[in-house]
């Protein structure tokens, strides 16, 4: 994801919260955040799935996108010149 952001800045340009995704150790970041910062999601949430077992991948898309959660993220830390907020 960071050549990419690199390589091809355009597709990031209104990215705001990214998720480099697999299924044991899933990190996230805001966008030009180097990867040494991308961090660990360390909210411990009980989940289960019918099909499947809950990965740490899950876990982090559910914690972190939940509505509550990311409409805190906007109003405390996205600048709000540069995004529209559809709820």
């Amino acid at each position: 994801m960071i050549r990419n952001q690199k390589e091809n800045p355009n597709i990031f340009k209104f990215s705001q919260i990214l998720i480099a995704g697999n299924p044991n150790t899933p990190k996230y970041a805001t966008t030009k955040t180097p990867l040494k910062f991308y961090s660990i999601w360390r909210e411990d949430i009980d989940l289960e799935f019918k099909n499947r077992s809950v990965t740490n991948l899950d876990r982090l898309v559910i914690a972190l996108l939940k509505k509550e959660r990311l409409l805190e993220i906007i109003k405390s830390f996205i600048n709000k010149n540069y995004c529209i907020i559809f709820i």
